[in-house]
């Protein structure tokens, strides 16, 4: 295959902060401004389309120490729609899973968002190559409510706006590998029960 010469040039991506809107329904209301003018409607308050997902990788060796934290630097109000493990060696030892954990910079307010117990019953075993999807233990509210919202206004040290840092322990020193992807809306912003 040829190297391409433009490579380093055209990099094909651009950063800006969110959230992003998919757009307004605009046709929909033809009398609108970008401020609130008598008989106009403002732009902001147009019906909004939907929003766009987003999704964030990072790389996990399962002989990193627990608790470390990965690439994956989540928005902050953001709803996790799901988790994916990209098993490229399988994990060895007597635990062959990976918690993924919230970390919102507040000590003791970490919050877990794929199932565990303890003993990895309701995680996937990690013990092949292969792809695995990742959900919250059913009936467990506070993995529900951070995939809802990662962002917990209930709790005493939260900050409006603060983006949460994704942890990982695969709780054994194998020799396991994989690529987790999150996939979200940014910005969602829901409120907790």
């Amino acid at each position: 295959m040829a190297n391409n010469p433009h490579a380093q040039t055209y990099k094909g991506s651009t950063t800006f902060s969110g959230p992003i809107k998919a757009g307004s329904r605009w046709l929909d209301v033809p009398n609108y401004d970008r401020t609130t003018v008598p008989g106009t409607i403002a732009v902001k308050d147009l019906p909004n389309a939907g929003f766009v997902v987003c999704s964030q990788s990072c790389a996990v060796e399962q002989k990193a120490a627990a608790q470390t934290a990965t690439d994956i630097n989540l928005p902050s109000g953001s709803m996790i729609l799901s988790i994916q493990y990209i098993v490229t060696a399988a994990f060895t030892g007597t635990k062959k899973d990976l918690i993924m954990y919230l970390d919102p910079g507040v000590p003791d307010e970490w919050r877990v968002l794929t199932p565990s117990d303890g003993t990895g019953g309701g995680l996937p075993v990690l013990d092949a190559v292969g792809v695995y999807n990742v959900t919250p233990n059913v009936g467990d509210t506070r993995h529900v409510e951070a995939w809802r919202n990662i962002s917990d206004d209930r709790e005493a040290d939260h900050v409006e706006g603060r983006s949460i840092d994704v942890r990982q322990d695969s709780t054994n020193d194998g020799d396991g590998r994989c690529i987790v992807t999150i996939n979200y809306v940014p910005g969602m912003d829901l409120p907790n029960a």
